[in-house]
């Protein structure tokens, strides 16, 4: 994972020296330089994947010519992420942009409403997911918290029109 970005002449001259080094995943959100990323070396290396891992710029990201992305809210709700991809591939950038915002919402919630990373863990717990008890300590003030997250993440949850049971957690459950 790369929170901090990796000079442009570096990532250039990875890609064009080392053929097996596919693509790049950077986490930082910084639009700016991954177009400058994407400018630098998509030339030479039409195949080299930009992937973004910063959930509050997913639409962004692709709409400047990202591969896709492997961000956290994919995990949660992949059918809004999902939704995001496919309407910047389409040209909807308005629409793409109104799932974006949800998707900041979530992820700001997750991500502020408990400790780091128990918030995602309490979200992947509302959409089925059986998750079992954390192995980081916590205060009782930190199980506080995450009992109130769930509320408010299932509350958004059904405002947003997302069924509860993950797909995938809905599977496993029925084996």
């Amino acid at each position: 994972m790369l929170a901090s970005p990796i000079e442009i002449p570096v990532v250039r001259r990875l890609a064009a020296e080392f053929p097996r080094i596919v693509g790049i995943k950077d986490s930082s959100g910084d639009i700016s330089h991954m177009l400058r990323l994407i400018a630098a070396v998509r030339p030479e290396r039409p195949d080299f994947a930009f992937l973004t891992g910063w959930d509050p710029a997913l639409a962004p990201m692709l709409a400047v010519g990202c591969s896709g992305a492997t961000v956290a809210t994919s995990g949660l709700v992949p059918e809004l992420t999902r939704r995001v991809h496919d309407l910047v591939r389409s040209g909807d950038l308005a629409g793409a942009l109104r799932g974006q915002f949800e998707i900041v919402r979530l992820f700001d919630m997750a991500m502020q409403g408990a400790d780091f990373p128990e918030g995602y863990r309490v979200a992947a717990s509302c959409r089925g997911f059986r998750m079992g008890p954390s192995r980081q300590p916590a205060t009782e003030r930190q199980h506080a918290d995450r009992d109130a997250l769930r509320g408010r993440l299932v509350a958004l949850l059904g405002e947003l029109g997302v069924d509860r049971e993950h797909p995938a957690a809905a599977a496993r459950l029925r084996v």
